[in-house]
Protein backbone atom coordinates (compact mmCIF):
# COMPACT_ATOMS: atom_id res chain seq x y z
CA UNK A 1 0.00 0.00 0.00
CA UNK A 2 1.22 3.44 -1.02
CA UNK A 3 1.14 6.77 0.92
CA UNK A 4 2.58 9.70 -0.65
CA UNK A 5 1.66 11.82 2.18
CA UNK A 6 0.35 10.35 5.02
CA UNK A 7 -0.98 11.72 8.34
CA UNK A 8 2.63 12.76 9.58
CA UNK A 9 4.64 14.02 6.79
CA UNK A 10 6.18 17.43 7.17
CA UNK A 11 6.25 19.59 3.76
CA UNK A 12 9.48 21.75 4.04
CA UNK A 13 9.95 25.49 2.30
CA UNK A 14 11.11 24.83 -1.52
CA UNK A 15 15.08 24.75 -1.41
CA UNK A 16 17.38 26.61 -4.11
CA UNK A 17 19.01 22.73 -5.13
CA UNK A 18 16.61 20.25 -5.77
CA UNK A 19 16.70 17.38 -2.77
CA UNK A 20 13.63 15.43 -1.79
CA UNK A 21 13.06 15.28 2.18
CA UNK A 22 10.44 13.56 4.01
CA UNK A 23 9.71 12.92 7.74
CA UNK A 24 6.72 10.58 9.56
CA UNK A 25 6.35 8.68 12.77
CA UNK A 26 7.31 5.53 12.68
CA UNK A 27 6.17 2.18 14.84
CA UNK A 28 7.41 2.86 17.65
CA UNK A 29 7.82 6.91 17.72
CA UNK A 30 10.58 8.08 16.41
CA UNK A 31 10.36 10.73 13.84
CA UNK A 32 12.08 9.26 10.44
CA UNK A 33 13.52 11.70 8.17
CA UNK A 34 13.88 10.18 4.62
CA UNK A 35 16.71 12.56 2.28
CA UNK A 36 17.97 12.96 -1.28
CA UNK A 37 20.38 15.10 -2.91
CA UNK A 38 18.05 14.84 -6.12
CA UNK A 39 14.66 14.99 -6.76
CA UNK A 40 11.66 16.72 -4.91
CA UNK A 41 9.59 15.79 -1.48
CA UNK A 42 6.64 15.05 -3.87
CA UNK A 43 8.72 12.69 -6.12
CA UNK A 44 10.43 11.12 -2.82
CA UNK A 45 7.44 10.93 -1.36
CA UNK A 46 5.75 8.86 -4.19
CA UNK A 47 8.96 6.86 -3.86
CA UNK A 48 7.98 5.49 -0.59
CA UNK A 49 5.50 2.60 0.54
CA UNK A 50 4.42 3.21 4.87
CA UNK A 51 1.89 1.07 6.23
CA UNK A 52 0.57 1.94 9.17
CA UNK A 53 1.16 -0.20 12.45
CA UNK A 54 1.89 -0.04 15.99
CA UNK A 55 0.05 1.26 18.40
CA UNK A 56 1.34 4.89 18.23
CA UNK A 57 0.01 5.88 14.94
CA UNK A 58 3.22 5.11 13.07
CA UNK A 59 4.18 3.71 9.67
CA UNK A 60 6.47 1.01 8.91
CA UNK A 61 8.49 1.70 5.39
CA UNK A 62 8.56 -1.10 3.83
CA UNK A 63 10.09 0.50 0.37
CA UNK A 64 12.28 2.76 -1.21
CA UNK A 65 11.65 2.44 -5.08
CA UNK A 66 14.04 5.14 -6.89
CA UNK A 67 12.41 5.05 -10.39
CA UNK A 68 13.00 7.62 -12.72
CA UNK A 69 16.58 9.23 -13.71
CA UNK A 70 16.01 12.61 -11.74
CA UNK A 71 17.40 10.30 -8.79
CA UNK A 72 20.33 8.50 -10.84
CA UNK A 73 23.33 8.55 -8.49
CA UNK A 74 21.29 10.43 -5.95
CA UNK A 75 22.75 10.15 -2.02
CA UNK A 76 20.27 8.54 0.22
CA UNK A 77 19.91 8.97 3.98
CA UNK A 78 17.29 7.49 6.62
CA UNK A 79 17.46 8.60 10.07
CA UNK A 80 15.44 8.53 13.28
CA UNK A 81 15.54 10.11 16.33
CA UNK A 82 13.20 9.50 19.22
CA UNK A 83 10.40 12.11 20.18
CA UNK A 84 8.39 12.78 23.27
CA UNK A 85 5.92 9.73 22.24
CA UNK A 86 9.04 7.06 22.14
CA UNK A 87 11.52 5.43 19.79
CA UNK A 88 14.95 3.94 20.08
CA UNK A 89 16.70 6.38 17.21
CA UNK A 90 16.97 3.62 14.84
CA UNK A 91 14.44 2.86 11.96
CA UNK A 92 13.82 -0.45 9.97
CA UNK A 93 13.39 -0.52 6.09
CA UNK A 94 11.90 -3.42 4.07
CA UNK A 95 13.92 -2.48 0.83
CA UNK A 96 15.16 0.26 -1.21
CA UNK A 97 15.00 -0.90 -4.96
CA UNK A 98 16.09 0.82 -8.26
CA UNK A 99 17.80 0.26 -11.63
CA UNK A 100 19.74 2.88 -10.83
CA UNK A 101 23.59 3.60 -9.78
CA UNK A 102 23.23 5.35 -6.37
CA UNK A 103 25.54 7.40 -4.44
CA UNK A 104 25.81 6.86 -0.80
CA UNK A 105 22.90 4.77 1.13
CA UNK A 106 22.67 5.57 4.72
CA UNK A 107 20.16 3.49 6.79
CA UNK A 108 19.90 4.26 10.76
CA UNK A 109 18.71 0.59 11.32
CA UNK A 110 17.61 -3.02 9.87
CA UNK A 111 17.54 -3.24 5.80
CA UNK A 112 15.58 -5.74 4.39
CA UNK A 113 17.63 -5.60 1.03
CA UNK A 114 18.99 -3.35 -1.95
CA UNK A 115 18.60 -3.77 -5.28
CA UNK A 116 20.12 -1.27 -7.21
CA UNK A 117 22.72 -0.66 -10.11
CA UNK A 118 22.45 0.07 -13.94
CA UNK A 119 23.59 -1.82 -16.68
CA UNK A 120 27.36 -0.59 -16.45
CA UNK A 121 29.46 -2.74 -14.75
CA UNK A 122 32.31 0.29 -14.54
CA UNK A 123 30.51 2.24 -12.72
CA UNK A 124 29.48 2.20 -9.01
CA UNK A 125 25.94 0.10 -8.05
CA UNK A 126 26.28 1.80 -4.69
CA UNK A 127 29.27 4.33 -4.04
CA UNK A 128 29.00 3.89 -0.07
CA UNK A 129 26.33 1.53 2.10
CA UNK A 130 26.48 2.25 5.53
CA UNK A 131 23.41 0.14 8.06
CA UNK A 132 23.07 -0.90 11.12
CA UNK A 133 22.02 -4.40 9.96
CA UNK A 134 20.70 -6.73 7.06
CA UNK A 135 18.33 -9.15 7.00
CA UNK A 136 18.24 -8.91 11.00
CA UNK A 137 14.42 -8.57 11.41
CA UNK A 138 13.05 -10.53 8.99
CA UNK A 139 10.15 -9.91 7.47
CA UNK A 140 8.43 -8.24 10.02
CA UNK A 141 10.10 -4.84 8.10
CA UNK A 142 8.43 -5.72 4.50
CA UNK A 143 11.10 -7.01 3.23
CA UNK A 144 9.89 -9.53 0.61
CA UNK A 145 13.69 -11.64 0.67
CA UNK A 146 16.89 -11.22 1.43
CA UNK A 147 18.64 -10.98 -1.00
CA UNK A 148 20.50 -7.93 -2.38
CA UNK A 149 21.72 -7.61 -5.51
CA UNK A 150 23.98 -4.64 -6.40
CA UNK A 151 25.05 -4.40 -10.01
CA UNK A 152 28.70 -2.83 -10.63
CA UNK A 153 31.03 -2.74 -7.77
CA UNK A 154 30.45 -1.06 -4.26
CA UNK A 155 33.65 0.80 -2.75
CA UNK A 156 32.58 0.44 0.62
CA UNK A 157 30.26 -1.09 2.99
CA UNK A 158 29.83 -0.95 6.49
CA UNK A 159 27.27 -3.23 8.63
CA UNK A 160 27.20 -2.26 12.43
CA UNK A 161 25.59 -5.38 13.52
CA UNK A 162 25.15 -8.55 12.10
CA UNK A 163 23.86 -9.89 8.09
CA UNK A 164 21.15 -12.57 8.01
CA UNK A 165 20.83 -12.55 3.98
CA UNK A 166 22.33 -13.00 0.80
CA UNK A 167 24.31 -9.92 -0.53
CA UNK A 168 25.37 -10.01 -3.95
CA UNK A 169 27.93 -7.27 -5.30
CA UNK A 170 27.97 -7.84 -8.91
CA UNK A 171 31.87 -6.04 -9.04
CA UNK A 172 34.35 -5.14 -6.73
CA UNK A 173 33.89 -4.48 -2.77
CA UNK A 174 36.55 -2.86 -2.11
CA UNK A 175 36.24 -2.15 1.85
CA UNK A 176 33.69 -4.13 3.62
CA UNK A 177 33.69 -3.96 7.31
CA UNK A 178 30.68 -5.83 9.35
CA UNK A 179 30.65 -5.16 13.01
CA UNK A 180 28.62 -8.52 13.91
CA UNK A 181 28.19 -12.02 12.65
CA UNK A 182 27.13 -13.45 9.05
CA UNK A 183 24.38 -16.21 9.69
CA UNK A 184 23.63 -18.73 6.81
CA UNK A 185 19.91 -19.57 6.56
CA UNK A 186 19.16 -19.78 2.70
CA UNK A 187 21.02 -21.36 -0.15
CA UNK A 188 24.35 -19.46 -1.66
CA UNK A 189 23.39 -16.16 1.24
CA UNK A 190 25.96 -14.40 3.45
CA UNK A 191 28.50 -12.13 1.08
CA UNK A 192 29.46 -12.30 -2.52
CA UNK A 193 31.23 -10.13 -5.01
CA UNK A 194 33.12 -10.49 -7.94
CA UNK A 195 36.77 -9.50 -5.92
CA UNK A 196 36.97 -7.97 -2.37
CA UNK A 197 39.53 -6.12 -1.45
CA UNK A 198 39.58 -5.76 2.55
CA UNK A 199 37.16 -7.64 4.41
CA UNK A 200 36.67 -7.08 8.41
CA UNK A 201 34.06 -9.41 10.05
CA UNK A 202 34.05 -8.41 13.86
CA UNK A 203 31.75 -11.67 15.09
CA UNK A 204 31.29 -15.14 13.36
CA UNK A 205 30.43 -16.95 9.38
CA UNK A 206 27.97 -19.17 10.93
CA UNK A 207 26.76 -22.04 8.39
CA UNK A 208 23.14 -23.25 7.91
CA UNK A 209 21.00 -26.28 7.00
CA UNK A 210 21.46 -24.76 3.03
CA UNK A 211 24.07 -25.75 0.30
CA UNK A 212 26.67 -22.57 0.52
CA UNK A 213 24.71 -21.13 3.42
CA UNK A 214 26.96 -18.48 5.37
CA UNK A 215 29.73 -17.97 2.95
CA UNK A 216 32.00 -15.24 2.10
CA UNK A 217 32.83 -15.60 -1.30
CA UNK A 218 34.84 -13.93 -4.68
CA UNK A 219 33.54 -15.44 -7.45
CA UNK A 220 35.68 -13.97 -10.41
CA UNK A 221 39.25 -12.05 -8.64
CA UNK A 222 40.46 -12.77 -5.33
CA UNK A 223 40.41 -11.44 -1.87
CA UNK A 224 43.17 -9.10 -0.77
CA UNK A 225 42.74 -9.25 2.65
CA UNK A 226 40.03 -11.07 4.51
CA UNK A 227 39.74 -11.00 8.48
CA UNK A 228 37.53 -12.95 10.76
CA UNK A 229 37.55 -12.21 14.46
CA UNK A 230 35.64 -14.86 15.75
CA UNK A 231 35.14 -18.66 14.51
CA UNK A 232 34.14 -19.69 11.04
CA UNK A 233 31.69 -22.88 11.44
CA UNK A 234 30.58 -25.01 9.17
CA UNK A 235 26.05 -25.88 9.02
CA UNK A 236 24.46 -28.99 8.04
CA UNK A 237 24.74 -27.53 4.17
CA UNK A 238 27.61 -28.29 1.47
CA UNK A 239 30.24 -25.96 2.14
CA UNK A 240 28.09 -23.95 4.17
CA UNK A 241 30.48 -21.30 6.62
CA UNK A 242 32.70 -21.73 4.23
CA UNK A 243 35.61 -18.88 3.00
CA UNK A 244 36.73 -19.22 -0.68
CA UNK A 245 37.27 -17.41 -4.09
CA UNK A 246 37.82 -18.52 -7.35
CA UNK A 247 41.18 -16.93 -7.49
CA UNK A 248 43.59 -15.84 -4.59
CA UNK A 249 43.90 -14.97 -1.22
CA UNK A 250 46.64 -12.46 -0.30
CA UNK A 251 46.08 -12.77 3.48
CA UNK A 252 43.28 -14.56 5.66
CA UNK A 253 43.14 -14.41 9.34
CA UNK A 254 40.50 -16.36 11.66
CA UNK A 255 40.86 -14.97 15.30
CA UNK A 256 38.96 -17.61 16.76
CA UNK A 257 38.89 -21.48 15.42
CA UNK A 258 37.95 -22.92 12.02
CA UNK A 259 34.86 -25.99 12.95
CA UNK A 260 33.79 -27.92 10.39
CA UNK A 261 30.02 -29.12 9.99
CA UNK A 262 27.56 -32.13 8.73
CA UNK A 263 28.65 -31.64 4.92
CA UNK A 264 31.03 -32.04 2.82
CA UNK A 265 33.40 -28.93 2.46
CA UNK A 266 31.54 -27.13 5.45
CA UNK A 267 33.29 -25.14 7.80
CA UNK A 268 35.89 -24.75 5.31
CA UNK A 269 38.21 -22.09 3.72
CA UNK A 270 38.98 -22.79 -0.06
CA UNK A 271 40.97 -21.49 -3.18
CA UNK A 272 41.14 -22.08 -7.09
CA UNK A 273 44.59 -21.99 -8.71
CA UNK A 274 46.13 -19.15 -7.70
CA UNK A 275 46.07 -20.19 -3.87
CA UNK A 276 46.92 -18.21 -0.57
CA UNK A 277 49.64 -16.32 0.59
CA UNK A 278 49.10 -16.51 3.95
CA UNK A 279 46.48 -18.25 6.23
CA UNK A 280 46.35 -17.55 10.29
CA UNK A 281 44.08 -19.07 12.50
CA UNK A 282 43.99 -18.20 16.40
CA UNK A 283 42.15 -21.01 17.38
CA UNK A 284 41.88 -24.80 16.19
CA UNK A 285 40.83 -26.34 12.53
CA UNK A 286 38.49 -29.07 13.67
CA UNK A 287 36.59 -31.55 11.12
CA UNK A 288 33.08 -32.60 11.11
CA UNK A 289 31.47 -35.32 10.07
CA UNK A 290 30.82 -34.27 6.37
CA UNK A 291 33.65 -35.45 4.35
CA UNK A 292 36.75 -32.82 3.59
CA UNK A 293 34.73 -30.77 6.80
CA UNK A 294 36.57 -28.53 8.70
CA UNK A 295 40.69 -27.70 6.95
CA UNK A 296 41.73 -25.74 3.43
CA UNK A 297 41.50 -26.88 0.17
CA UNK A 298 43.91 -24.95 -1.53
CA UNK A 299 44.63 -25.78 -5.76
CA UNK A 300 47.51 -23.17 -5.98
CA UNK A 301 49.95 -22.55 -3.83
CA UNK A 302 50.03 -21.91 -0.35
CA UNK A 303 52.91 -19.49 1.20
CA UNK A 304 52.57 -19.84 4.96
CA UNK A 305 50.03 -21.31 7.61
CA UNK A 306 50.00 -20.84 10.85
CA UNK A 307 47.62 -22.48 13.57
CA UNK A 308 47.69 -21.33 17.44
CA UNK A 309 46.52 -24.32 18.29
CA UNK A 310 45.49 -28.11 16.83
CA UNK A 311 44.66 -29.41 13.66
CA UNK A 312 42.04 -32.22 14.82
CA UNK A 313 40.44 -34.90 12.19
CA UNK A 314 36.33 -35.90 12.89
CA UNK A 315 33.95 -38.35 11.68
CA UNK A 316 34.13 -37.46 8.64
CA UNK A 317 36.72 -38.31 5.76
CA UNK A 318 39.11 -36.20 5.02
CA UNK A 319 37.86 -33.64 7.83
CA UNK A 320 40.21 -31.46 9.78
CA UNK A 321 42.90 -31.41 6.44
CA UNK A 322 45.22 -28.97 5.60
CA UNK A 323 45.58 -29.42 1.65
CA UNK A 324 47.64 -27.86 -0.80
CA UNK A 325 47.89 -28.84 -4.29
CA UNK A 326 50.46 -26.89 -5.38
CA UNK A 327 52.56 -27.15 -2.40
CA UNK A 328 53.41 -25.30 0.83
CA UNK A 329 55.78 -23.05 2.37
CA UNK A 330 55.96 -22.84 5.64
CA UNK A 331 52.93 -24.09 8.58
CA UNK A 332 53.29 -23.99 12.21
CA UNK A 333 50.74 -25.75 14.23
CA UNK A 334 50.88 -24.54 17.82
CA UNK A 335 49.74 -27.66 19.52
CA UNK A 336 49.12 -31.52 18.03
CA UNK A 337 48.14 -32.66 14.65
CA UNK A 338 45.30 -35.43 15.52
CA UNK A 339 43.49 -37.50 13.49
CA UNK A 340 39.91 -38.62 14.07
CA UNK A 341 37.66 -41.56 13.39
CA UNK A 342 36.97 -40.73 9.57
CA UNK A 343 39.60 -42.15 7.31
CA UNK A 344 42.51 -39.86 6.26
CA UNK A 345 41.65 -37.38 8.68
CA UNK A 346 43.89 -34.55 10.80
CA UNK A 347 46.28 -34.58 8.30
CA UNK A 348 48.53 -31.67 6.42
CA UNK A 349 48.81 -33.12 2.83
CA UNK A 350 50.78 -31.28 -0.25
CA UNK A 351 52.97 -31.47 -3.05
CA UNK A 352 55.78 -29.82 -1.36
CA UNK A 353 55.98 -28.55 2.16
CA UNK A 354 59.15 -26.45 3.19
CA UNK A 355 58.91 -26.62 6.31
CA UNK A 356 56.72 -27.75 9.28
CA UNK A 357 56.64 -26.99 12.64
CA UNK A 358 54.17 -29.05 15.40
CA UNK A 359 53.87 -29.52 18.66
CA UNK A 360 52.92 -33.18 18.15
CA UNK A 361 51.41 -35.83 15.91
CA UNK A 362 49.03 -38.41 16.95
CA UNK A 363 46.92 -40.83 14.92
CA UNK A 364 43.22 -41.37 15.26
CA UNK A 365 40.85 -44.08 15.15
CA UNK A 366 40.32 -43.82 11.25
CA UNK A 367 42.26 -45.51 9.07
CA UNK A 368 45.47 -43.66 7.67
CA UNK A 369 44.74 -40.52 9.90
CA UNK A 370 47.08 -38.53 11.55
CA UNK A 371 49.98 -37.52 9.78
CA UNK A 372 51.46 -35.70 7.27
CA UNK A 373 52.22 -36.57 3.24
CA UNK A 374 53.65 -34.75 0.58
CA UNK A 375 56.40 -35.70 -3.30
CA UNK A 376 58.50 -33.37 -0.64
CA UNK A 377 58.69 -32.50 3.20
CA UNK A 378 61.78 -30.15 3.77
CA UNK A 379 62.64 -29.57 7.52
CA UNK A 380 60.38 -31.20 9.67
CA UNK A 381 60.35 -30.66 13.87
CA UNK A 382 57.75 -32.45 15.96
CA UNK A 383 58.37 -30.80 19.44
CA UNK A 384 57.41 -33.25 21.88
CA UNK A 385 55.51 -37.01 20.37
CA UNK A 386 55.10 -38.81 17.68
CA UNK A 387 51.91 -41.45 18.81
CA UNK A 388 50.48 -44.24 17.14
CA UNK A 389 49.03 -47.47 17.95
CA UNK A 390 49.46 -50.90 16.62
CA UNK A 391 46.37 -50.43 14.77
CA UNK A 392 46.61 -47.03 13.17
CA UNK A 393 50.17 -45.88 13.19
CA UNK A 394 50.84 -42.28 12.71
CA UNK A 395 52.19 -41.24 9.44
CA UNK A 396 54.80 -38.79 7.77
CA UNK A 397 55.28 -39.68 4.01
CA UNK A 398 56.59 -38.45 1.32
CA UNK A 399 57.85 -39.20 -2.46
CA UNK A 400 61.02 -37.89 -3.30
CA UNK A 401 63.06 -37.22 -6.48
CA UNK A 402 64.23 -40.30 -7.94
CA UNK A 403 67.87 -38.91 -8.90
CA UNK A 404 70.59 -38.53 -6.47
CA UNK A 405 70.57 -34.66 -6.77
CA UNK A 406 67.05 -34.09 -6.61
CA UNK A 407 64.98 -33.34 -3.36
CA UNK A 408 65.08 -35.86 -0.60
CA UNK A 409 62.12 -37.28 0.19
CA UNK A 410 62.64 -35.94 4.05
CA UNK A 411 65.18 -33.09 4.27
CA UNK A 412 65.19 -33.57 8.29
CA UNK A 413 63.07 -34.98 10.75
CA UNK A 414 63.39 -34.19 14.55
CA UNK A 415 61.29 -35.22 17.68
CA UNK A 416 61.44 -34.02 20.48
CA UNK A 417 60.08 -36.26 22.82
CA UNK A 418 59.23 -39.78 21.81
CA UNK A 419 58.46 -41.93 18.25
CA UNK A 420 55.65 -44.46 19.28
CA UNK A 421 53.82 -46.74 16.66
CA UNK A 422 54.73 -44.27 13.80
CA UNK A 423 55.85 -44.96 9.95
CA UNK A 424 58.45 -42.45 8.40
CA UNK A 425 58.02 -43.28 4.87
CA UNK A 426 60.32 -42.02 1.79
CA UNK A 427 59.57 -42.90 -1.70
CA UNK A 428 55.69 -43.40 -1.44
CA UNK A 429 53.20 -41.36 -2.93
CA UNK A 430 50.67 -39.65 -0.72
CA UNK A 431 47.16 -41.12 -1.75
CA UNK A 432 47.24 -44.92 -1.11
CA UNK A 433 50.89 -45.01 0.17
CA UNK A 434 51.53 -46.67 -2.66
CA UNK A 435 55.38 -47.26 -2.73
CA UNK A 436 56.61 -45.88 -6.41
CA UNK A 437 60.62 -44.72 -5.54
CA UNK A 438 63.22 -46.91 -5.13
CA UNK A 439 65.86 -44.26 -4.62
CA UNK A 440 63.91 -41.60 -2.31
CA UNK A 441 66.25 -40.67 0.12
CA UNK A 442 65.45 -39.38 4.19
CA UNK A 443 68.00 -36.69 5.71
CA UNK A 444 69.08 -36.61 9.38
CA UNK A 445 66.53 -38.01 11.63
CA UNK A 446 66.68 -37.16 15.48
CA UNK A 447 64.52 -38.88 18.37
CA UNK A 448 65.58 -37.57 21.05
CA UNK A 449 63.28 -39.55 23.60
CA UNK A 450 62.49 -43.36 22.70
CA UNK A 451 62.10 -45.10 19.44
CA UNK A 452 59.33 -47.99 20.50
CA UNK A 453 57.14 -49.72 17.22
CA UNK A 454 58.05 -47.79 14.69
CA UNK A 455 59.45 -47.93 11.40
CA UNK A 456 61.70 -45.63 9.35
CA UNK A 457 62.37 -46.63 5.60
CA UNK A 458 63.35 -44.91 2.27
CA UNK A 459 62.98 -46.55 -0.96
CA UNK A 460 61.98 -50.09 0.40
CA UNK A 461 58.70 -52.13 0.45
CA UNK A 462 57.32 -55.05 1.88
CA UNK A 463 56.18 -58.03 -0.27
CA UNK A 464 55.09 -60.07 2.64
CA UNK A 465 51.40 -59.55 4.41
CA UNK A 466 50.35 -56.24 5.40
CA UNK A 467 50.09 -54.83 8.69
CA UNK A 468 46.77 -55.03 10.42
CA UNK A 469 46.27 -51.32 9.98
CA UNK A 470 46.56 -52.05 6.08
CA UNK A 471 50.27 -50.88 5.77
CA UNK A 472 53.38 -52.47 4.91
CA UNK A 473 54.68 -54.79 7.50
CA UNK A 474 58.98 -53.87 7.85
CA UNK A 475 61.16 -55.89 9.07
CA UNK A 476 59.83 -58.91 8.86
CA UNK A 477 62.72 -60.09 6.41
CA UNK A 478 60.32 -59.72 3.25
CA UNK A 479 61.56 -56.14 2.81
CA UNK A 480 63.28 -55.38 -1.16
CA UNK A 481 63.75 -52.19 -2.88
CA UNK A 482 60.98 -50.62 -4.46
CA UNK A 483 60.91 -51.94 -8.17
CA UNK A 484 64.52 -53.48 -7.28
CA UNK A 485 65.87 -49.86 -7.70
CA UNK A 486 68.94 -49.01 -5.91
CA UNK A 487 69.84 -45.60 -4.06
CA UNK A 488 67.83 -44.97 -1.17
CA UNK A 489 69.65 -43.67 1.69
CA UNK A 490 68.75 -42.31 5.21
CA UNK A 491 71.46 -39.64 6.00
CA UNK A 492 71.59 -40.49 9.67
CA UNK A 493 69.35 -41.53 13.33
CA UNK A 494 69.82 -40.28 16.26
CA UNK A 495 67.57 -42.37 19.25
CA UNK A 496 68.73 -40.85 22.60
CA UNK A 497 66.48 -43.21 24.36
CA UNK A 498 65.72 -46.38 23.92
CA UNK A 499 65.10 -48.25 20.53
CA UNK A 500 62.61 -51.17 20.60
CA UNK A 501 59.94 -53.20 18.94
CA UNK A 502 56.43 -52.92 19.53
CA UNK A 503 55.04 -54.92 22.55
CA UNK A 504 53.09 -57.32 20.26
CA UNK A 505 55.35 -59.59 19.23
CA UNK A 506 53.59 -59.83 15.90
CA UNK A 507 54.34 -56.52 14.88
CA UNK A 508 57.26 -55.46 13.15
CA UNK A 509 59.48 -52.73 12.28
CA UNK A 510 62.58 -51.46 11.08
CA UNK A 511 65.38 -49.09 10.07
CA UNK A 512 65.64 -50.08 6.36
CA UNK A 513 66.99 -48.58 3.11
CA UNK A 514 69.88 -49.32 0.67
CA UNK A 515 72.46 -47.12 2.06
CA UNK A 516 72.41 -46.06 5.91
CA UNK A 517 75.01 -43.20 7.41
CA UNK A 518 75.81 -42.24 10.62
CA UNK A 519 73.38 -44.37 13.57
CA UNK A 520 73.48 -43.88 17.54
CA UNK A 521 71.08 -45.34 20.22
CA UNK A 522 71.50 -44.46 23.80
CA UNK A 523 74.48 -42.52 22.73
CA UNK A 524 76.12 -45.09 21.22
CA UNK A 525 77.41 -45.52 17.55
CA UNK A 526 76.77 -48.33 15.11
CA UNK A 527 77.20 -49.75 11.79
CA UNK A 528 74.63 -50.74 9.95
CA UNK A 529 74.84 -53.76 7.45
CA UNK A 530 73.08 -56.03 5.38
CA UNK A 531 73.04 -57.99 8.40
CA UNK A 532 71.39 -56.04 10.34
CA UNK A 533 73.10 -54.29 13.98
CA UNK A 534 72.73 -55.19 17.53
CA UNK A 535 71.26 -54.60 20.17
CA UNK A 536 68.05 -54.59 18.72
CA UNK A 537 64.32 -55.86 19.77
CA UNK A 538 63.86 -59.16 18.33
CA UNK A 539 60.98 -57.84 16.00
CA UNK A 540 63.25 -54.25 15.18
CA UNK A 541 65.18 -54.48 12.51
CA UNK A 542 68.36 -51.75 11.15
CA UNK A 543 69.27 -53.24 8.45
CA UNK A 544 70.83 -52.36 4.21
CA UNK A 545 68.38 -53.72 1.82
CA UNK A 546 70.46 -54.92 -1.24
Amino acid sequence: MRHPAPRGFESLEPRLAMAGLVTFADVDGDTVTVRTNRGTDAQLGAALTLAPTGTRGGYQLRQVALGGPVFAGTNLTITARPSAIGGDGQVDVGEIVTALDLGRVTVAGDLGRIIAGNANLATPGVAALTVVSIGQRGTVTGAPNFETVVIGPVPTIRVAGNMVARFAVGGRAADVVIGGSIAGVLENDGFEAGSIGRMIVGGNVFGGSANGSGRVYAYGGGIDRLVIRGDVVGGSGGFSGALGTAGRIGFARIGGSLLGGGNTGSGSVFTGSAGINRLVVGGNIVGGSGTSAGGLQAYGPVGSIAVGGSIQGADGPGSGVVYAAAGLGTIEIGAKLRGGLGAMSGQVVATRIGTLRVDRIQAGDGPESGGVRASSLGTVVVRGDILGSTLQPAIISAVGAATPTGPRAIGSLTIGGSMNNAVVLGGYAAFGLTAVNGAARIGAVVVRGNMTGSSIVAGVENIGAPHPSGLPQFGDGLDVPVAGRRGSRIDSLVVNGLASGSADVLSFSGVLANSIGTVRLGGRPYTVTSAGITPTSPNLQFRLIN
